[in-house]
């Protein structure tokens, strides 16, 4: 659920950042978002194939880190001049393009490969209910934390992406050994 929190966080917060906080032209938040996209949909093969060799669970420590590293770069973003918070915006909605393009398929595949044979039905419920439910959460939640600080918003999201590794960590322990071996090589 971290992941889709911090998935659905730029869609849902950047435009209001860039309009209400920074006082910024729409562009800002639709060139990163539209930058993001493109990153996402021609480098997921790529990164796809790197992860191949390493654990199913390292692809996840990988992204909630540079989710958690780009959000946290975003928490001075009303304190510095316009032409820097654009920068960061763009740069930071690329690292979270990647960070998406190495949670996505990583996730959906340990999904499967930890469900128990003749649940593999109910276990995919479960994964999609934790994309749904932080997808319907994020815009008011993000909301508020925005009404209440920038600084406070991306700061907590750094940390709930943060608090995803130490999970990870001991969860890798308890998962099916799928998840614990190399992932296989992408197919030609």
């Amino acid at each position: 659920m971290a992941f889709t929190l911090a998935s659905a966080s730029k869609f849902s917060v950047l435009p209001i950042v860039v309009r209400d906080l920074l006082h910024g032209p729409q562009w800002i938040a639709g060139a990163a978002i539209t930058a993001g996209t493109v990153v996402v949909v021609t480098a997921q093969r790529p990164i796809v194939a790197l992860l191949a060799g390493r654990s199913r669970t390292a692809g996840l420590i990988g992204a909630a880190v540079l989710f958690a590293v780009c959000f946290a770069l975003l928490v001075p973003l009303t304190a510095v001049p316009l032409p820097v918070a654009t920068v960061l915006i763009l740069l930071t909605s690329l690292g979270f393009s990647v960070a998406e393009a190495l949670f996505g398929p990583t996730a959906t595949a340990a999904a499967a490969a930890a469900a128990p044979p003749g649940a593999e039905g109910r276990a995919s419920s479960i994964f999609q209910l934790s994309w749904g439910l932080p997808i319907a959460l994020a815009p008011g939640l993000l909301a508020g934390l925005l009404s209440v600080s920038n600084a406070l918003t991306w700061a907590i999201l750094a940390l709930t992406c943060a608090s995803a590794v130490p999970a990870l960590l001991v969860l890798r322990k308890k998962l099916p050994v799928a998840l614990r071996e190399p992932s296989p090589p992408v197919a030609g």
